[in-house]
């Protein structure tokens, strides 16, 4: 029994599922008081002075409270704080800054806005049929004429946009968490950087503005998000497939890994880590994939609490089950890591002019078997690979 569940009593248990039968009132609203430019209004060049629904909204509005009442929906869900009664006004509160638009012009406003475009939200309604029937068409396309959802974003300008500019928003702070913790020294050596899956280019124009030594980005995605991708200066764009090949650089810079307790224990995703890999490290001119014990490098990025556990867990042996100790390298959480090399050659090939990879074999444990740096920000639970020969970072 869940906890807190035998204290509901049946008229508490029956509010509590008319509050889970109308919970999509809460992102809608969201949706709502972002079209109409709320967050922005309010926030007026950081003064962040409480307004009423009738100030948000033009003069002679004929009736504020429907407005009102959004906003008083989202203040119950911490986007906004209430402040008096007769008028009500709302302020932004610390959730809710998050949709202002920094000096860039990026928000997370744009991330709500693309996970509820009408596109998607069309298929949460089917979404027992991707249980009844899971090997048939995915559910969005199964409600867009059969087209599947990258395709559709390839296909529809507008949807692309508003896709580029979420993944945009959400970039920007994890980079500046980034470039905080591994700027300094982190991309030496550097002057060709290749960012896969990049997106529209914000990451890599990130990390040039911040390393001057970087001459030229490449921002390498598929060919219809780069098509919509912004002029960038010293960034060139290329559309392409990256498990077929990868434009040559001196790194590759990676933000597309997930999740790495389920990357790193499920075969499947372990042999799309070494196809991309293998493809990587023939991109940069690299053998480091030929030599037998390869080392590499984990660093934690981001300070406090957080780095610290994580530390703390691959200290204890979170990182691997064969019982190799890890160093410390300091209080920055640098861990030097022995790694296994890949297997000898083998058949298959990765296509594109990539040679044949080598035998896949099942990965046991974190970043173990892959031969260069991983670098772990705990808090997003996001996981950047920054592939490069020997020489640049060692």
């Amino acid at each position: 029994m869940a906890a807190g569940e035998a204290d509901l009593s049946p008229a508490e248990a029956r509010l509590a599922m008319m509050e889970l039968a109308n919970m999509i009132s809460v992102p809608m609203a969201l949706t709502a008081v972002i079209r109409l430019g709320v967050p922005s209004k309010v926030w007026a060049s950081g003064v962040n002075a409480p307004l009423s629904a009738a100030d948000l909204l033009p003069a002679g509005h004929p009736d504020p409270s429907v407005l009102e009442r959004l906003l008083r929906l989202l203040a119950s869900r911490g986007v906004f704080s209430e402040h008096g009664v007769s008028p009500r006004r709302f302020a932004l509160t610390a959730v809710g800054q998050t949709l202002v638009p920094g000096p860039s012009g990026a928000s997370y406003a744009d991330y709500v806005l693309q996970h509820h475009q009408d596109a998607l939200v069309r298929a949460w309604p089917r979404l027992h049929e991707a249980v009844l029937d899971p090997a048939g068409p995915e559910t969005f396309a199964r409600v867009n004429d059969g087209v599947p959802a990258y395709a559709y974003y390839g296909q529809d300008t507008e949807a692309n946009q508003v896709m580029l500019r979420a993944m945009t928003g959400v970039s920007e702070p994890f980079m500046e968490a980034l470039l905080h913790g591994y700027g300094d020294g982190g991309f030496n050596g550097v002057s060709t950087l290749v960012d896969v899956g990049g997106s529209s280019g914000a990451c890599l124009q990130m990390i040039m503005r911040r390393i001057r030594t970087i001459r030229e980005g490449v921002n390498f995605d598929l060919p219809d998000v780069v098509a919509a991708a912004p002029p960038i200066a010293g960034v060139r764009h290329v559309g392409g497939d990256m498990f077929k090949s990868i434009p040559s650089g001196d790194a590759i810079f990676m933000k597309v890994l997930r999740k790495t307790d389920e990357i790193f224990t499920e075969t499947d995703k372990a042999d799309f880590l070494i196809e991309l890999y293998v493809a990587c490290m023939h991109a940069v001119g690299s053998d480091d994939m030929d030599r037998p014990g390869v080392h590499g490098h984990t660093e934690q990025l981001l300070q406090g609490a957080a780095g610290r556990r994580e530390a703390d867990r691959l200290r204890a042996g979170g990182a691997g089950q064969d019982g190799r100790e890890h160093q410390d390298e300091g209080a920055a959480g640098e861990r030097h890591l022995r790694h296994d090399h890949l297997p000898d050659s083998g058949e298959g090939a990765l296509g594109g002019g990539v040679p044949p990879a080598r035998p896949r074999r099942r990965l046991h444990r974190l970043p173990g078997h892959l031969p260069r740096p991983f670098l772990c920000c705990p808090r997003v639970h996001q996981v950047t690979l920054l592939i490069a020969p020997s020489t640049t970072l060692s």
